[in-house]
C-alpha cells in the first residue's frame, strides 16, 4: 500500500511538472493518466489505490510509443514501487536512450527489455542429446537430494521416522567450532533454492517447517515456543521429553501456589519424583544437548548435572539452542545466500505459513493425496493421444496400474516421465502440458542408414509389445506406452524403465 501512495504521488509530480508539454505530445496518454489520478484522489481505500496505479500502468503500456519519442528521452518519468526495487527496473529513465536506438535498429519492445529480466536456468548433461526442461527439472531433484545426504554433516540426525524433515544440524556457535565449509554449504544451499525459486522449478528436500521460520524472519517465535516447536523438528525427542515437561510444568504449579503450606508443599513435590520413577539426578542428564554433547547449553555444561530445581532451565535451553542459538550461523548463511539469487522476495513470502512454503518450494508430495492417484482422477487429468484414446485397454490398464503404486513407486514414476519426483500444487490436473499417453510404434529404429530402417520395418510385424520398455519425453511429460498383453507385464516393463531409464537422457 505504501509503495502504491508514492508511486502514485510520484506519476502526479512528475505530470503536474511537464503537464503543457507533454499534452502537445501525446494527449491520450496523459490525458488519460489524469483522468484516472484525478478519479483516485478522493478514494481512501488501499485497494483502490493499488488498482488505479494498475490502471496507469496500463495506460502507460497502451501508449508505449509516445514514451521513446524523443524529447521524452530526457525526462525523469519513473514509476518506483518498493516491492521492485530492489528487483529489475520497472520503467528505468536512465536507459530510455538505449532503448530507443534498439528501436532505431528495429528490435521489438520485448528484445530492448530482455536484458532486464534474469535468465533462466537451462541444464544438459555430457554425452546425452536430451535438453530442455526435463533435464533441467531432473538437474534439481538430483541437487537437492545431493544437499540432503546425512554425511555432508549439515542436519540433524533423526531416527525411528517414516518421514524425515530436514532441520540444521545444532553446533557451538564459536567461529572456531562452526565449520566453514558448512556455512559455505549453507549458503549455496540458499543460492540454490532461490534460483529455484526465481524459475518455478520444484525441489525434493522435505524440510521441516521449523526451516521456514527463518525465511519468514519468525524465528523468534521458535525461540519463544521452546518445547511445543520441539516437534517441528524432531518429534521423537519430543515424545521422550514429554514426561519431563510435565513434571517441570506441575513443579512450577506447586510452587506457585500460595495455599500449600511448607508441609504440603514438600509431600507434592515428592509425589513427583514417584511419577516420574526416579529421581530427575538418576537420569543422567548434564547441561549438554542430548545427542550433541559438544553443545554446552551453559559454559561448563558438561559437568553440571541435571536436578529437579534446574530440570525447567534445562528443557528451556535445550530447546532454544536445538531450535534457535544452535543453528543460528547456518541459517544466516543460508538466508545470505537466498537473498544474493532472489532479492527482496522474502517480504512477498510472508503472505504463506511455515508449512505452506514447502508446497511452495517442492510441490505435492506423492503420499499427501491418494485421491490424485485414483484410477477417475487419472482419467481427468491425462490425455491419451497419437493411437490412445480413454477406452484404449493400454491406457485402462495403465491407470489400474499407477492406482496400485506405493509412495516410492509413484516417486520412480514421475521422476521417469516428468524429471521432478513430485507433482506440482493441484495435482495431476495442474501439470503443464499434462501427462500425454501415446502409443509406442513397435520396430522403428532412429538413424538415417537406411538399410537399418529397412530391416526394422521387415521385423516391425513380428515384434511383440512386451519385448520393448516404455519411453518417456520429460519435457512435455509424454510417455510412449507399448500395448502390452497384461497387467502384470506392463507393471513389470514400467518398474524396469523406472530403475534402469533414470539418470538420462537420450533420443527413444
Amino acid at each position: 500500500r505504501r509503495g502504491s501512495q508514492r508511486a502514485l504521488s510520484s506519476s502526479s509530480s512528475v505530470m503536474s511538472s511537464q503537464q503543457q508539454h507533454q499534452q502537445a505530445q501525446s494527449p491520450g496518454w496523459w490525458q488519460r493518466c489524469q483522468e484516472l489520478l484525478g478519479h483516485l484522489d478522493p478514494v481512501p481505500e488501499p485497494c483502490r489505490s493499488v488498482l488505479g496505479l494498475l490502471s496507469v500502468l496500463h495506460a502507460a503500456n497502451s501508449h508505449y510509443g509516445d514514451l521513446f519519442d524523443a524529447s521524452q528521452a530526457d525526462s525523469q518519468l519513473a514509476v518506483s514501487v518498493d516491492t521492485l526495487e530492489s528487483g529489475g527496473p520497472l520503467l528505468h529513465p536512465d536507459e530510455f536512450a538505449r532503448h530507443l536506438l534498439l528501436y532505431v535498429l528495429n528490435f521489438d519492445r520485448d528484445r530492448a527489455l530482455a536484458r532486464l529480466h534474469e535468465p533462466l536456468l537451462e541444464v544438459s548433461y555430457e554425452g546425452e542429446v536430451g535438453t530442455g526442461l526435463g533435464p533441467t527439472l531432473e538437474f534439481y531433484s538430483l541437487v537437492s537430494r545431493e544437499f540432503a545426504r546425512p554425511d555432508l554433516g549439515m542436519w540433524r540426525q533423526r531416527q525411528d521416522e517414516q518421514r524425515e524433515l530436514l532441520y540444521p544440524r545444532p553446533t557451538p556457535q564459536s567461529s572456531a567450532a562452526v565449520n566453514r565449509r558448512l556455512i559455505r554449504r549453507f549458503h549455496s544451499l540458499g543460492r540454490f533454492m532461490g534460483k529455484a525459486l526465481a524459475d518455478s522449478r520444484k525441489l525434493d528436500l522435505p524440510l521441516s517447517p521449523a526451516f521456514y521460520y527463518w525465511l519468514l524472519g519468525r524465528e523468534a517465535e521458535l525461540a519463544a515456543g521452546g518445547y511445543r516447536m520441539l516437534a517441528l523438528v524432531d518429534p521423537v525427542l519430543a515424545r521422550t521429553w514429554h514426561q519431563l515437561v510435565q513434571v517441570a510444568d506441575r513443579r512450577r504449579q506447586i510452587l506457585g501456589d500460595q495455599s500449600h503450606t511448607p508441609a504440603t508443599r514438600d509431600l507434592a513435590l515428592n509425589a513427583l519424583t514417584a511419577e516420574l520413577g526416579c529421581p530427575v539426578e538418576e537420569l543422567g542428564l548434564d547441561f549438554t544437548l542430548p545427542g550433541y554433547p559438544a553443545v554446552e547449553l551453559l559454559p561448563g555444561g558438561s559437568g553440571i548435572p541435571v536436578t529437579i530445581d534446574r530440570l525447567d532451565d534445562y528443557l528451556t535451553l535445550a530447546a532454544r539452542w536445538t531450535l534457535s542459538d544452535g543453528v543460528r550461523r547456518q541459517m544466516r548463511a543460508y538466508l545470505s545466500g537466498f537473498e544474493s539469487a532472489f532479492p527482496g522476495v522474502r517480504r512477498g513470502l510472508a503472505m504463506f505459513r511455515p508449512d505452506e512454503l514447502e508446497l511452495v518450494f517442492c510441490g505435492a508430495a506423492v503420499d499427501r493425496d491418494d485421491s490424485a492417484w485414483e484410477v477417475g482422477a487419472l482419467a481427468e487429468a491425462c490425455r491419451p493421444d497419437h493411437g490412445y484414446t480413454l477406452e484404449s485397454r493400454a491406457v485402462r490398464m495403465l491407470f489400474q496400474v499407477m492406482s496400485e503404486f506405493g509412495p516410492a513407486e509413484r516417486r520412480g514414476f514421475l521422476q521417469f516421465v516428468t524429471g521432478s519426483p513430485r507433482l506440482p500444487v493441484g495435482g495431476w490436473r495442474a501439470l503443464n502440458p499434462p501427462l500425454t499417453i501415446v502409443a509406442k510404434k513397435i520396430g522403428v529404429v532412429l538413424g538415417s542408414d537406411s538399410q537399418q530402417q529397412q530391416q526394422s520395418e521387415s521385423t516391425s510385424t513380428s515384434a511383440s509389445a512386451d519385448d520393448y520398455l516404455p519411453s518417456a519425453s520429460t519435457c512435455v511429460n509424454y510417455l510412449k506406452l507399448p500395448d502390452y498383453s497384461s497387467v502384470e507385464v506392463m507393471r513389470q516393463k514400467l518398474l524396469q524403465a523406472m530403475a534402469e531409464g533414470q539418470m538420462a537422457f537420450h533420443l527413444s
